[in-house]
């Protein structure tokens, strides 16, 4: 029972992945020339010169302009949808899998733990049966219809990246007290940058605060062990999926971390048993839906296009590649946290980049960071007239915005900005002078030049009662007309 799965679950899966491509295509289109172009935040030659990592790879890195960026979302996009529909469905997984990786490679100070995930969805979704239910591929087909049930490889590997999500990240949470004395999510909540005006009455509420902290320690704990239980199977599985999706829906009412709370949720529709699409009501959905797609003009015209030779079954050849490639992503895991058995040789690095398989699942651990702040730009005119960069229409201030995540125009800028704060990515803070000047100057409504500014931090520090006065720390200063020595 645990190696069985429901091809109706495997084409939502298939669905699912193929909009959450899409959004986040959407996401980062409005971000298009900041991030992907040399007219951004990050340049080819700087990429290149001072960022790329041995074994990387990206298309996106053949051409800066913006058009160029724009043909490569396109054919994301395209491929994404022939996802969604079923249309020579594993050629597009593993294309929409390789685009992924090369979108990510582009610029990766932007990146978290949704965008990892994602393509880990990607990658083993390869190993599955897709196309099997719902799909353009089986209505082109003149093979025999499959029973429901199948026993696959591929979904048992999927299984296990997905547990290796939670249970990896529990195992680095041991190392900080806060997750196990019920102060983490009061701490959470405290990342102003990141919390909504929900989560910041929450930050109020230390009891029930406690409770949810607890609460989410043993669901992630415990859901990814159930879900391989011989008993019961189906009727685990369905109060896993139930309970994980709440609890992943519930994280944006409280914080701003992206897509990751809908792509957990999608990752574990594949689990979904037959039972589900048994029920009387989800049976008469789903063949008004179908009925609803099939009559539509532009599937009629899919239709005639050709279709895909060969089995909707994976081989027993492609499910042991998944099988060897979860043994690698789990040594991998091994080796980031640092555990002292089984652990993956530094000479197989070069695999693991160039197919992205490394991951590193530290969500809040090994406890929620306790330094926050909010950022402070100030700029000077050819005039001598000092403008606040971050919003030209205000005054200068270094007092505490009402709601500092609202500073931020999405996720990304978001963990662009928090990112680039922190020592490990403090090369990237010239490119952003750069960019900051270029945006600035090259406007022809304005004539008065910036010629210099500064980017301050306004630091506090997280106590368990209240917050420390903020700090003020200098980040960056930066010359417009002066000559960078690495150009």
């Amino acid at each position: 029972m645990v190696r069985t799965f429901d091809l109706r679950s495997f084409a939502v899966f298939r669905m699912g992945l193929g909009i959450l491509i899409i959004l986040d295509l959407f996401t980062r289109s409005t971000f298009l020339v900041q991030h992907y172009t040399d007219q951004g935040l990050l340049p080819r030659y700087a990429l290149l010169q001072k960022f790329w990592r041995p074994a990387y790879w990206s298309l996106h890195v053949i051409n800066g302009e913006a058009w160029f960026q724009l043909l490569l979302f396109g054919i994301i996009a395209a491929v994404a949808f022939c996802v969604i529909i079923g249309y020579r469905t594993r050629l597009c997984i593993v294309l929409s899998w390789l685009l992924a990786i090369s979108l990510q490679n582009r610029i990766g100070i932007i990146l978290s733990g949704g965008d990892m995930l994602l393509r880990s969805l990607l990658l083993f979704a390869i190993f599955l049966p897709l196309s099997a239910k719902w799909s353009v591929d089986r209505l082109q087909s003149n093979a025999p219809e499959s029973p429901f049930q199948v026993k696959s490889w591929g979904g048992i590997c999927l299984m296990l990246q997905l547990a290796f999500v939670y249970l990896f990240v529990i195992y680095i949470r041991r190392g900080g007290p806060h997750w196990w004395d019920g102060t983490a999510l009061y701490y959470a909540f405290s990342i102003d940058q990141m919390t909504t005006a929900l989560g910041l009455w929450m930050k109020s509420q230390t009891e029930l605060l406690s409770i949810m902290t607890h609460v989410t320690l043993y669901v992630e704990l415990l859901c990814p062990i159930l879900i391989f239980s011989p008993l019961f199977t189906s009727k685990i599985r369905m109060a896993t999926i139930a309970i994980m999706c709440a609890m992943h829906l519930s994280i944006p009412l409280f914080m701003h971390i992206g897509h990751f709370p809908l792509i957990s949720c999608v990752g574990w529709l594949f689990l979904l048993p037959s039972g589900f699409w048994e029920h009387p009501f989800i049976q008469k959905q789903t063949q008004r839906m179908g009925g609803f797609v099939i009559q539509r003009a532009w599937f009629q015209w899919v239709m005639k296009l050709p279709g895909a030779k060969g089995s909707f079954f994976p081989s027993h050849g492609l499910q042991m590649v998944g099988v060897m490639a979860i043994i690698y992503i789990f040594a991998w895991n091994m080796r980031s946290v640092k555990a002292p058995f089984f652990h993956l040789p530094k000479q197989m690095n070069d695999i693991g980049r160039a197919l992205r398989l490394e991951q590193h699942w530290n969500l809040f651990a090994p406890y929620p960071v306790k330094n926050d702040g909010w950022f402070v730009m100030v700029g000077q005119l050819k005039s001598k007239k000092e403008i606040n960069l971050w919003d030209p229409e205000k005054p200068v201030t270094f007092d505490k915005p009402a709601k500092v995540s609202d500073m931020y125009k999405g996720h990304r800028q978001q963990k662009y900005m928090m990112n680039m704060w922190t020592k490990n990515f403090k090369k990237y803070r010239l490119y952003f002078g750069k960019y900051t000047c270029r945006k600035w100057n090259r406007v022809d409504k304005n004539p008065d030049k910036l010629e210099t500014f500064q980017l301050y931090y306004m630091q506090e520090r997280t106590l368990p009662v209240g917050e420390k006065e903020p700090e003020k720390l200098t980040v960056w200063k930066h010359s417009c007309f002066k000559k960078d020595p690495g150009d």
